[in-house]
Order: C-alpha cells, then sequence, then structure tokens
C-alpha cells in the first residue's frame, strides 16, 4: 500500500478465550496475516471490514475514516469500498457464474472493464454459464475472488481462500491468485495458516497468537524463524521462488530465478504442467533437501550447484540448525534457507560470511505456473 492509502488499525475486540488487541499501520500492497486456527485473524479482518460491530477503537484507511468508537462513529461494511472473500465463497446460488461477476461489477464505475480482465486472469471463461452448485472447490474460490475484484475495492481481503481445499488444489489453485495480485491494481489482506501460500504471494507477514501480533517482516525472515517451525507440522520449511522458464525438453526444465541471473534445474516428470520458455512459475524447494558445500563438489548428481554465503546462523533444537543463505547473484538478493544438523555445522565448521556451494537436486524442486506465455 502507498503512505495515502495505508491501513492504520488500533483496535480492542474482546474475544473467547481472549481480546484481540491489535496496534500498527499496514503500508505494503500484499500483507499476510499467518497463525494458527483459533489465533484471531478472520476476527481482525471482519473488524477491518466492518463485520464485528463489537469492535473498540479506530480504524482508517489513507484518509477515510472507518472506525471511531471514541465518537461513536462506525461506517457500514458497505461504505469501506473492501472486497471480502471469505473461507467459503459464499457465492449467489441462484445466479450463474457470469451473473455473479456481473453483480459485483455492478459497484464499481470500471467494473464491466474489469470483468473481462478478470476473466481471463482467473482462466473461468468456460465456467460462465454454470451454476455455482456443479463448481469444484477451487473453481468457487476462483470465481469468489473475481466477483469480489470486479467491484473495484480499494482493498481487498482473502480470508484463507484456499484452506478448504485439500493439499493439491490447493497449490494448482495459488497461481490463478499470484496472477490475479500481480496484474491487479489493488491493495491485499491474505489471510492464512500456510507457510507456501503466504511466501509465495506476500510483501510482509504479521504473525498473529492468541489475539497479539508477535511477529512481523519479510516472509522469508519471519516464517524461517525457528520459534515458529512447529507451524509447519511434519513438513519442514520451504523456499519459495519466482522464476522464469528458459529451457523446456523432455528431458529437462531450466528456469531464471525472477529478478536475476541465477538458473535451477528443475526435473520434468515432478512438473504439474507442461511449461514453455517464458512462462513465470513459482518453484518451491524444502529446506531440508538441499545440501552445502565448502568447495565446489564438481561431478555430481545434483541438478543445481551454487555459489553462495552465510547470512545467519540459527538453532533450531539441539540438534537441527537453519542456514540463511544469500546466493549470489548479478541482477538481486536472492535469500535461500537450508536446514542442516548441529554436527553438520560442526564438522564442516561453517560460520557467518563464508562463502559456500549449496547442492540441490532437480527432483527436489516443485514448480508450478503463473502466467503462461502464448
Amino acid at each position: 500500500m502507498s503512505d495515502t492509502n495505508a491501513l492504520s488499525i488500533d483496535l480492542t475486540l474482546p474475544l473467547a478465550p481472549f481480546t484481540l488487541r491489535f496496534q500498527g499501520e499496514l503500508k505494503a500492497r500484499v500483507t499476510g496475516l499467518f497463525g494458527p486456527s483459533g489465533s484471531g485473524k478472520t476476527s481482525l479482518v471482519e473488524s477491518i471490514a466492518g463485520l464485528r460491530r463489537d469492535a473498540q477503537g479506530v480504524i482508517r484507511f489513507g484518509s477515510s475514516t472507518w472506525l471511531e468508537s471514541g465518537r461513536g462513529f462506525t461506517a457500514p461494511p458497505e461504505k469501506r469500498n473492501i472486497g471480502f472473500v471469505p473461507q467459503r465463497g459464499l457465492l449467489f446460488p441462484h445466479l450463474s457464474v457470469r451473473q455473479n461477476l456481473l453483480f459485483g461489477a455492478k459497484r464499481a464505475s470500471t467494473g464491466i472493464e474489469l470483468f473481462d480482465q478478470v476473466v481471463e486472469l482467473l482462466q473461468i471463461e468456460n465456467l460462465l454459464d454454470r451454476m455455482p452448485q456443479t463448481l469444484s472447490g477451487g473453481e468457487r474460490q476462483r470465481v469468489a475472488a473475481g466477483r469480489a475484484v470486479c467491484s473495484g475495492p480499494e482493498l481487498l481481503i482473502m480470508d484463507e481462500p484456499l484452506s478448504s481445499l485439500d493439499a493439491g488444489l490447493r497449490y494448482s489453485t495459488l497461481p490463478f491468485f499470484i496472477r490475479l495480485v500481480k496484474e491487479m491494481d489493488v491493495n491485499l489482506i491474505w489471510v492464512s495458516h500456510d507457510a507456501i501460500e503466504i511466501q509465495a504471494i506476500c510483501d510482509e507477514v504479521l504473525v498473529i497468537e492468541q489475539g497479539n501480533m508477535i511477529e512481523r517482516g519479510s516472509p522469508t525472515d519471519v516464517l524461517s524463524n525457528p520459534t515458529l517451525s512447529n507451524a509447519f507440522e511434519f513438513t519442514g520449511f520451504h523456499n519459495v521462488l519466482r522464476c522464469r522458464i528458459e529451457i523446456a525438453t523432455d528431458a529437462e526444465t531450466i528456469a531464471c530465478m525472477e529478478g536475476g541471473k541465477t538458473r535451477i534445474s528443475i526435473t520434468a516428470r515432478r512438473l504439474t504442467t507442461e511449461f514453455k520458455p517464458g512462462d513465470l512459475v513459482i518453484v518451491t524447494i524444502p529446506a531440508r533437501s538441499i545440501l552445502i558445500a565448502k568447495q565446489n563438489p564438481g561431478d555430481i548428481s545434483a541438478g543445481n550447484v551454487l555459489g553462495g554465503v552465510i547470512k545467519r546462523i540459527e538453532s533450531q533444537s539441539p540438534s537441527v540448525v537453519t542456514v540463511h543463505v544469500q546466493l549470489e547473484n548479478e541482477d538481486g538478493l536472492i535469500p535461500l534457507v537450508v536446514e542442516l544438523t548441529t554436527a553438520a555445522i560442526e564438522r564442516l565448521g561453517l560460520e557467518v560470511d563464508q562463502s559456500i556451494h549449496v547442492l540441490i537436486k532437480s527432483t527436489a524442486c516443485v514448480a508450478q505456473t503463473i502466467f503462461q506465455n502464448s
């Protein structure tokens, strides 16, 4: 968000079994709210949207005041120009997909212009004449997001829009939302308890726990913090990189990391779709699947050997360490998080500011399309 559209919040909301207290200013174009279920994330965004009448405090968006309970003022939801997408899209069941989208478009002077753009970005042209009850979960959420964007909001709130989907469908649906955010000029708050979603789509993340903000910063720095490792259950931290496909053959696919010239090899059999040169993709790499070597190992089966510098080493537990690496890159800074054992750190004598090589198997790199090159 620009300074003129910053969202300023000083809020108190009694909940059971705690009281939500939030004070801060949101300026990032895409802000993520991360935390476990029941932490207060939904209550916070519902208060911003005007759906919690018991919220107390002050909420301002740019020059507009949405809540000032001290003088008894609360702007109704329809006066806040917010597009709100709840966990289960809540489409009008008696209206077709087209009619649902046009219902949203009626709220905005540019709604009809947005309609065509939204349909293309979310790839829902073949769904326009369908009824909501015939759609899959992922299709419903894409249409719900499209209806919200068609209303021309100044602020878009997505409250765990993918949480009701299984993992496979969730990550195949996510690129549509990344595409929407990348192309549409709208500020967004994305609520999730999924670390990959937050990294793939957000510029900044706020961690909410028991009604309080306990941490804030870039998604990579915050979500790789060892104190949050329990949030990833058994999956561990996943690096999420934006890349552009350079080479795509049956034998090998090569992508270049966005913002730089660093190239990465992806095994074709792990791809979820057929890629073409120029396609923009997100690539996820588990931190546990990356190795570190002090010297270039030369001939090795790993498809990726990349130079870098250790910037930070943090202890997760007595036996596990998180290593923050900055990849060598001519055009941009590319952070990478590696998970190693404490014994490996001691055996190699790894330390901050040391030049090293990271080794990544091509089979560890999983990609999803954001934009296809036509």
